[in-house]
């Protein structure tokens, strides 16, 4: 068995990912052959047999087979689709990446997975507390601490990624300005890495349509388009320096927010 990080994505949807998955290898009879299976709670068992397996030049080894999805819709009763697996596992025994297509269902639905180098959005992911330290045109405006970014994969094989800064209170002396501004989900953010120990994040101009906002002072909540720019790093020890600049609806300048975590648990 190999214990693997996985990912499934449709031909218009991706960035439903699992930690510790397990997919089962196991030589046939003359051992010519492998059997591969694997289940989750969501898309089913896919079992096949007959995977042929192709030595490479490299020393690594190409799997390729076709079998079967045994999903379970609605009524509670598995229907079996046709699926094929294609991969490859390293010289020492590694999956490098293997996939799983149920070709009919829903446009072809994948399962991904990666056991070793996966994905740097997949190497960033999970949810981090820290501080934000939060300033206008160098103005002090407080430090939210505990604060909540989520980070999730919406294109792993492109390296972008979703990071959701959680909702905050924050007061702009200047503007006699006290607000609470809701979850932003900031789509579109790169995440990249050359060594796999740091991971540099980074976005321009993207504007986050819909964002709560409430002015505490009237009592009134209402939506704001918000434009965000990120960066910074995340380190594969779960800590992280990224820097976003949000200017929020109107304002005539962003809001610098210094985010810090010492510390973070990188699972989903």
């Amino acid at each position: 068995g190999y214990t693997t990080v996985s990912c499934a994505y449709f031909s218009y949807l991706s960035g439903y990912y699992y930690d510790d998955q397990t997919v089962t290898i196991s030589a046939e009879d003359g051992n010519e052959t492998v059997a591969i299976s694997y289940t989750n709670s969501t898309w089913g068992e896919f079992t096949y047999s007959g995977v042929t397996v192709t030595a490479n030049e490299d020393g690594s080894y190409s799997l390729s087979g076709e079998g079967v999805c045994a999903m379970t819709g609605h009524s509670g009763t598995p229907t079996n689709y046709d699926a094929t697996v294609s991969g490859t596992i390293t010289s020492d025994g590694v999956i490098s990446q293997l996939a799983m297509t149920a070709t009919s269902v829903m446009g072809g639905t994948t399962v991904s997975f990666y056991e070793a180098d996966y994905p740097a959005a997949f190497a960033v992911a999970g949810s981090y507390t820290g501080g934000m330290a939060m300033s206008v045109s160098g103005i002090d405006c407080g430090t939210v601490e505990n604060m909540v970014v989520k980070v999730t994969p919406t294109d792993e094989v492109n390296g972008v990624i979703t990071m959701t800064v959680s909702s905050f209170d924050m007061v702009v002396s200047m503007m006699n300005m006290n607000m609470t501004i809701g979850d932003i989900a900031i789509e579109g953010v790169s995440v990249s890495t050359e060594d796999n120990e740091t991971f540099t994040v980074s976005a321009s101009d993207l504007t986050i349509e819909g964002v709560s906002y409430t002015n505490n002072g009237a009592g009134t909540t209402t939506t704001i388009d918000v434009k965000a720019t990120v960066s910074g790093t995340i380190k594969s020890d779960g800590s992280a320096s990224i820097t976003f600049a949000l200017t929020m609806g109107a304002m005539p300048m962003p809001v610098n927010c210094v985010y810090t975590v010492e510390a973070a648990t990188t699972e989903e």
